[in-house]
This record gives structure tokens, sequence and C-alpha cells, in this order.
């Protein structure tokens, strides 16, 4: 199944960001919920009360498409938008209880999809591989601000 052709990081990020997009917005179909807002989902369910802007800098995301994103988990009751106290511009994400209760689910299906990417490797196998990733995620964002 390996592709000796296909030996570059990049192409190997691509097909594994691929895969996982269509795999997630599968599992999370009866949530109605598409694998780009599951990440939004998690995050405002870990840090109740983030603000807007917040969200895009972990997720890297522009602003509108964060409040594309956004608005749609508004509209479909996942959650509620807020004014920000200390800043009248910008808007605070609170959790429904649909988008609580989705949770455990989310967190479910990253840990399955991560097992089945991990199978056959030892744990210091997939140690070794987390940290290279994070790594590797580390220098793209470096790299890409100096663009």
């Amino acid at each position: 199944m390996y592709d000796k052709e296909i030996t570059q990081i990049s192409i190997a990020a691509s097909i594994i960001y691929r895969k996982t997009q269509i795999w997630k917005a599968e599992q999370s179909a009866d949530l109605g919920l598409s694998a780009a807002q599951i990440p939004a989902v998690m995050i405002v369910c870990r840090k109740n009360g983030i603000s807007q802007n917040e969200l895009g800098e972990i997720l890297l995301l522009d602003k509108s498409t964060v409040a594309k994103i956004v608005g749609k988990l508004v509209e479909s009751g996942y959650f509620i938008r807020t004014i920000n106290a200390k800043d009248k511009r910008a808007f605070d994400l609170i959790p429904t209880e649909k988008a609580k209760g989705a949770y455990p689910h989310l967190l479910e299906l990253g840990i399955v999809w991560d097992k089945h990417l991990t199978n056959e490797m030892t744990e210091e196998e997939k140690a070794t591989l987390e940290r290279l990733l994070v790594k590797v995620a580390e220098n793209a964002t470096v790299f890409s601000k100096k663009l």
C-alpha cells in the first residue's frame, strides 16, 4: 500500500488531512457537523467563553472563515455568541448543552482515528511521531508567517 513515489512530507500530510476530513465528516454526520466544525466545537467546550478571535488564533484560520464556522454553529444550536465585556466589537463563545452532549462523541472520534493512524506502532513510535509532527507543525507556522 505504501507508494515509494509519495515520499514528500507535504504529500503525506495532504493525504492524511483529506482522509481525516472525510472520515470525521462521515462519523459526525448524525450530529449535523462538518469536519471543519468539529475542532471549533471541541475547543469551545474545553475553553468555555473563549473569544471568537482566540478561537481563530488557535485554529490558525482567518477571521472570515472563523465567522462562517461560528455562524453556522450558532445557527445549528451548538454555540451562544455573546458580546465581550471588555471589547464590544468582539464576541465570546459559550457551548450549549447540544455542544456539551456532542463533545464526548467527538473526543472518541479523535481517539479512534488516532488508533487507526498509529496501528501497529509501538508506544515509543507513537510518542516520537507526535513529537515530530508537533515540530513540523511549528516549523510550518513559523515559515508561513515569513511569507
